[in-house]
């Protein structure tokens, strides 16, 4: 019924009750269920009350800017994150240490929303470096990925800093010193190869979470993504849309942890698929 109030006239009975018979309303709950069940196994999750056009390709349409968004900031994630964690661990109770401790608990403690206006205020505003808003080049995903990854990096500095210390003791670790090997084989091949379970578990993790920030994101620097998208269908009660969304980012989130799964047996060689333990 959102579609009548968004025309501004109060509707009458006989547009309610054309608008009840028009979506189903009329029919049981079961039934309802059932015919929205069946119509989504079908990939028909129904029409946008505000632009009449499928809610699909609604969310296809604006989903590639998002996943654009998402993509970098796990590069952006990965790519600080796991070289400043690993220097943590061969730097213990040091001052790089120390300092990827003080960025850490910065990252976590800080609300994106507030970063994200921060870096407009500096980078956008007072040094005019950086654009502030829209989609284009390069230099429009700079302000956006970092606000949007910041936290990530944080909780992922920590994770791969306590994971490297945790295997810098293993047997194995123990047995290579005593052959003699190299310091840096010893990081690449036997601590740094066993860290990343745990680190990639928590990375498909960051995905989703990524994924559902962008939302914020996106309405401070008017990312045209499909998280700005969804708020605007908040606002206007644009049910069929917020459905939509929210099962296509579910469908995502599974297959990038399905992914993650086949990695594990990749790293790990003890790890293999469909194998009963």
């Amino acid at each position: 019924m959102a579609y009548l109030r968004l025309s501004g006239l109060p509707p009458t009975e006989s547009m309610l009750a054309t608008a009840r018979e028009n979506l189903g309303l009329n029919n049981p709950l079961w039934r309802q269920y059932l015919d929205w069940l069946t119509s989504a196994l079908q990939a028909d999750m129904g029409q946008s009350y505000v632009t009449g056009n499928s809610a699909l390709h609604e969310i296809l349409y604006y989903l590639p800017a998002t996943i654009e968004l998402t993509m970098w900031a796990m590069a952006a994630t990965i790519f600080i994150s796991v070289p400043l964690g690993i220097a943590a661990a061969l730097h213990k109770d040091r001052w790089p240490d120390h300092l990827t401790r003080i960025f850490a608990f910065s990252a976590v403690s800080m609300p994106s929303f507030w970063l994200g206006f921060l870096l407009v205020l500096l980078f956008s505003r007072h040094l005019d470096i950086l654009p502030a808003m829209g989609r284009g080049g390069p230099e429009f995903l700079v302000l956006p990925v970092l606000t949007l990854s910041f936290m990530s990096m944080g909780i992922n500095i920590r994770l791969v800093r306590a994971s490297m210390l945790e295997h810098m003791h293993s047997r194995s670790v123990t047995y290579a010193r005593s052959r003699g090997l190299k310091r840096w084989r010893i990081i690449g091949q036997h601590v740094l190869r066993n860290a990343l379970i745990p680190v990639l578990t928590s990375l498909s993790m960051h995905f989703g979470e990524l994924l559902g920030g962008a939302v914020i994101v996106e309405n401070i620097f008017n990312w045209p993504g499909v998280g700005r998208y969804v708020v605007s269908a908040i606002y206007n009660h644009d049910y069929p849309v917020i459905q939509t969304f929210t099962l296509v980012t579910t469908f995502i989130f599974v297959i990038v942890n399905l992914i993650t799964d086949v990695l594990y047996a990749r790293i790990d060689p003890r790890i293999r698929l469909g194998e009963a333990r």
